[in-house]
């Protein structure tokens, strides 16, 4: 049974339109964090006891970006002993902090996770039994035609948290659980194709996983399945339609994964440093996948996965 507090609000009128608390507890303090935005690029820090009594700590600017914070903690590498606290907003632009004499400070300037417009406020789950952090957000701006909704949530993913040099990393990749919905899987070894011999395979009108290892490939090819997915490594980019995302982020083998609905395409490159949600509208009529380019192309490794979603 819910009842209203009556000594509602909690915290009082900050900043214009001040929205979208995030609260978590923090082992450092003893003490639930709230993370609130303000305005502009501006995000405010409070804490709390009891989750009734509030103070103001500090303000972070993230510059960029604006409303739905998130703040989580994230160990570098998997190492318990080098603890970051991770704070991003709408956009998945995101600063790594750390927690010094009663605040948090920023130790890397803002980064951008996500690229183009349409994966959206993005939150993470606390206390999952695991341990993992587990974020999902709302792909909006989709075209579902004649549905009677708008946007869809993402595929739930995984964010760590990794050292490269002397930066960090956030990065996110899809949940181990989406390979339960594996229904067929093919995987495929050193594939070549050109604009003249490209290389297709069958598809049925489903969901598919589609994991790329391009190794060190220089030229440019285009992936379709009803829409174009261009693969254009000279310019370290994936681009589809107008949105457009890095393909890799140091010297080592180009990697890429898609996740292909009927609606949108979700891609996760590098290890999960950048990811993208875009509109692709699948054409069922073409029933297979092309790899074609007008330069010889070697792929080391291509899976492609159907996904079924089953009831239990």
């Amino acid at each position: 049974t819910f009842e209203k507090y009556k000594n509602n609000p909690v915290v009082p009128h900050i900043a214009e339109d001040n929205r979208d608390p995030k609260v978590i507890w923090c082992e450092e303090m003893g003490r639930y964090l709230m993370a609130l935005y303000l305005n502009d690029s501006n995000f405010a820090i409070l804490v709390s006891d009891d989750l009734l009594h509030w103070e103001h700590l500090q303000n972070i600017v993230i510059e960029g970006e604006a409303e739905c914070p998130d703040i989580y903690p994230l160990q570098v590498d998997g190492n318990p002993n080098q603890r970051k606290w991770i704070l991003s907003g709408a956009s998945h632009l995101y600063v790594v902090c750390e927690y010094r004499n009663g605040r948090f400070e920023i130790v890397q300037s803002p980064r951008r996770l996500h690229y183009g417009r349409n994966h959206y406020a993005a939150q993470t789950f606390s206390d999952v039994s695991d341990g993992r952090r587990i974020g999902i957000a709302w792909n909006r701006e989709l075209e579902f035609p004649r549905a009677p909704f708008y946007g869809q949530m993402s595929i739930p993913f995984e964010l760590t948290l990794r050292s490269r040099k002397s930066e960090y990393d956030l990065c996110a990749q899809p949940i181990a659980q989406l390979h339960t919905l594996n229904a067929e899987a093919s995987v495929l070894r050193n594939i070549e194709f050109t604009a003249q011999e490209p290389w297709s395979m069958p598809l049925l009108p489903a969901a598919y996983r589609i994991y790329m290892d391009m190794g060190h490939c220089g030229n440019p090819f285009t992936i379709i399945f009803g829409q174009d997915v261009s693969v254009q490594p000279q310019k370290n980019r994936i681009q589809v339609k107008n949105n457009t995302v890095p393909l890799a982020f140091d010297d080592r083998e180009k990697r890429l994964l898609i996740l292909v609905d009927s609606c949108s395409i979700e891609l996760f490159t590098g290890d999960g440093q950048a990811i993208m949600t875009a509109p692709l509208l699948c054409d069922y009529n073409l029933k297979r996948l092309i790899l074609s380019s007008e330069h010889p192309v070697r792929l080391e490794l291509l899976e492609i996965s159907r996904l079924e979603h089953t009831v239990h």
